[in-house]
């Protein structure tokens, strides 16, 4: 068993690019399975599962979470796909940060024009901080501007995150402020309508959407959606489920979906990516299972290679 302090020992943020570029690659090949995330409601809450599988990193498992509004719980279930075996049990709160952020670095990798040297993050929370170190760990931006609607929560990110990162981290007062003349935008918030203008959006401008995984709400407005050049999201099948930046503005223009694609099957070579470094392009990042199964094994090994974790014996005596 692995708890939340063994993940941040082992899973260090270039580990979970690499890993997540791979599993997201392997699904564009048709290598690797995914199930979209499933809610079931109960008085109070919701409890979510979703599944994937990974061969070529031997790594089947499912994630599952309940939530209220008083918090979540997260946990991984990792079983190995040559024997069969369940081999760990993870808390997967900070495991789920990680990999979230690192699924935008490799978004941003792969889309955002050459030489992008400013970003700009709306958002403060929990998942804020891991989107900041994965896309500056992609991209060598040189300035990177925070912006949420508490004061002191931007203020306090920079100060905890700036001995970690290159870029300089610049809380700014508006979101306004955060997007204009940046070439990367990030937004990971709990937001139900758009929180910025697409208009703001310079040419050439990417968009990593994070923050939003249910069909009702959404981060960004119509103008960026038909902006985007490009749109890439992390499954197909999951953002027709739980994409509102998309399903939202696709009710009264299905067309939409005929430009979006699967990052994994641009990462494949299957589809084309940014042609123009004035094109805007668009990743929407839902959070998807295999990412979270990838993660799982490689901190596995490693906490076996570190003689880490708590021992636990699984399955039953004959």
């Amino acid at each position: 068993m692995l708890r939340e302090d063994d993940i941040q020992v082992l899973l260090p943020m270039t580990e979970a690019l690499r890993l997540v570029e791979d599993a997201l690659r392997l699904q564009g090949e048709g290598e690797a399975e995914n199930r979209p995330r499933t809610r079931i409601p109960y008085p109070g809450g919701l409890f979510h599962y979703m599944a994937g599988a990974v061969p070529a990193q031997h790594a089947v498992g499912l994630k599952a979470y309940a939530s209220s509004s008083s918090g979540a719980q997260f946990v991984v279930l990792l079983f190995d796909t040559d024997s069969n075996v369940l081999l760990s049990v993870l808390e997967a709160d900070w495991l789920g940060r990680i990999r979230t952020g690192a699924a935008s670095g490799v978004a941003t990798k792969a889309l955002a024009a050459h030489g992008a040297s400013v970003g700009g993050v709306i958002g403060a929370g929990g998942q804020a901080e891991t989107q900041i170190e994965a896309v500056t760990a992609a991209v060598p931006l040189k300035t990177v501007k925070v912006f949420s609607r508490t004061p002191e929560r931007r203020e306090a990110l920079v100060k905890r995150l700036q001995p970690r990162v290159q870029a300089d981290l610049v809380p700014v007062a508006s979101a306004e402020e955060a997007v204009r003349d940046s070439d990367v935008v990030t937004t990971v918030t709990t937001a139900a309508e758009p929180v910025f203008n697409g208009d703001w959006l310079k040419p050439g401008a990417h968009v990593n959407a994070a923050g939003g995984n249910r069909s009702n709400r959404r981060e960004l407005d119509n103008a960026t959606v038909f902006r985007a050049d490009f749109i890439a999201v992390d499954s197909l099948e999951q953002a027709k489920l739980e994409c509102g930046d998309l399903i939202i503005p696709a009710r009264e223009h299905p067309g939409i979906w005929s430009r979006v694609v699967e990052l994994g099957s641009m990462l494949a070579g299957k589809n084309r990516g940014r042609t123009s470094p004035t094109e805007i392009s668009l990743f929407e990042s839902q959070g998807i299972a295999i990412e979270d199964v990838a993660v799982a094994r490689y901190v596995y090994d490693r906490a076996r290679q570190r003689g880490m974790g708590q021992s636990a014996e699984f399955g039953g005596t004959d």
